[in-house]
């Protein structure tokens, strides 16, 4: 029963081999959020579109990001 490759209880992930090569989805929604960024009124993320525009020198009254 334990090595039924049915059983319900199985996990389903793969094994974490390497997993500190890949970014968590915290990094990669931050990396693409930075992206956004760049593109102003052209952003497509909501927060990021909001800041672009409402707050356009942000990044100038707080350049450490």
């Amino acid at each position: 029963m334990v090595n039924d490759p049915n059983s319900s209880w199985a996990p389903s992930a793969p094994p974490l081999e390497g997993e500190g090569d890949t970014m968590s989805n915290a990094q990669r929604s931050t990396l693409k959020w930075e992206k956004e960024e760049a593109l102003g009124e052209m952003a497509t993320v909501a927060p990021v579109l909001y800041t672009n525009i409402n707050f356009p020198n942000l990044k100038e009254e707080f350049p450490g990001g």
